[in-house]
Order: C-alpha cells, then sequence, then structure tokens
C-alpha cells in the first residue's frame, strides 16, 4: 500500500512538473522571439533568419505538448472512458516528450540551415497549428475556457500568416 501510495505521488509529481515546464519553456521561446526577430530584421538575410525562427518553433513545441497534455492527457482519457487513451495518456506527463517535441523543432531548422530545404520546418510549425483545432474538437479540454482560449490564439496566428502572405503580396506587385 505504502509503495502504491509512494508510487502515484511520483506520477503526480511527474505530471505537474512536465506541465510546469512546459508552461516555462513556452513562455521563454515567446519572449525569445522579440530580440530573436528583431535581430533577423535589423539586418536581414539566410543566417539570421535561423535566430527569428529558433524562439518560435520552441514555442510552437511547448504550446503542442500543453494541447496534447490538456486535450489527450489524463483529464479527458478519463472523461472518454477509452481504455486506448487512458494507456497511452501517461506519456504525455513526460516531460521527455517535451524534450523529444522541442529537439524535433530545432532538428527541422538545423536541416533548413544545412540543406536549403524548408519542408521539415514547414510541417513542424503548420502541423502543430493545424493539429491543435483537430485534438480540441475530438479531445475536449478538461479546463473549461482553454478551448476558447486556444481558438482566439489559433484565429490570430492565422490572421498574422495570412497578413504577411498578402504584405508580401502587394510588394511583389508595387515593384
Amino acid at each position: 500500500m505504502v509503495i502504491a501510495l509512494k508510487t502515484h505521488k511520483i506520477k503526480i509529481f511527474l505530471k505537474y512538473k512536465a506541465l510546469f515546464s512546459s508552461r516555462i519553456v513556452f513562455f521563454l521561446g515567446i519572449f525569445a522571439v522579440a530580440p530573436g526577430s528583431a535581430y533577423y530584421h535589423w539586418r536581414p538575410n539566410s543566417q539570421r533568419l535561423v535566430w527569428d525562427r529558433l524562439p518560435m518553433t520552441v514555442g510552437f513545441m511547448s504550446l503542442y505538448f500543453v494541447v496534447l497534455d490538456e486535450t489527450i492527457g489524463s483529464h479527458s482519457a478519463k472523461a472518454v472512458h477509452s481504455p486506448f487513451l487512458e494507456s497511452i495518456s501517461s506519456c504525455f506527463h513526460s516531460p521527455w516528450l517535451l524534450v523529444t517535441l522541442i529537439v524535433t523543432g530545432l532538428l527541422s531548422i538545423l536541416y533548413w540551415v544545412k540543406n536549403n530545404d524548408l519542408r521539415p520546418y514547414i510541417i513542424v510549425q503548420f502541423y502543430t497549428m493545424l493539429s491543435i483545432p483537430l485534438l480540441l474538437l475530438l479531445f475536449p479540454s478538461a479546463y473549461i475556457q482553454a478551448s476558447s482560449q486556444y481558438s482566439v490564439s489559433l484565429f490570430l496566428y492565422l490572421l498574422a500568416k495570412v497578413q504577411k502572405h498578402a504584405f508580401r503580396f502587394l510588394r511583389m506587385k508595387s515593384c
């Protein structure tokens, strides 16, 4: 009984440690976007673009971890009563998943730098952003207002992407 209680406490500690660390990594990534973007836009070139994309990738991947945990994590898995989801939900509390996601994002940037090929970076960025609404629809978050907050955030992200490409299109038309 004592061993089971200690094991349960360790699992709870690891879950909240992973959630807390993922949010810290997310906010650090978002905080680092400003200096990284300023550095790139001060004198734009391919070498400096890495410092613009690097913090965004850390932010995207840590946000994806948070959403995975809040949707497919234990709260939602138990609410849906799915044995499959309950069996895999423990991996969403692992700090190793967060590390794996961030390393995957960083490797996509490294691949882009070495091979001048953006496909892995595009997959990392857009797959995570496109799968978040799907996760929220299929597996409602255990937190009441999380879905609406993520929806607003994703809408603003989409709006920024549209604005970026519209600006690029208008700039090409004026030349």
